[in-house]
């Protein structure tokens, strides 16, 4: 099983963007942004 570093290493070797919250923002808002960037997961 990969490590989160691992992925995230592997999504800027394949210049992919990477998305992220500030811990402050609520769960309603991660999920609206990740519907709007079509997200699965956030870290």
């Amino acid at each position: 099983m990969k490590t989160a570093a691992q992925l995230l290493k592997l999504k800027v070797l394949q210049n992919q963007q990477v998305h992220s919250i500030s811990p402050d923002q609520m769960v309603y808002e991660a999920l609206k942004i990740m519907a709007e960037k079509n997200v699965g997961l956030y870290l």
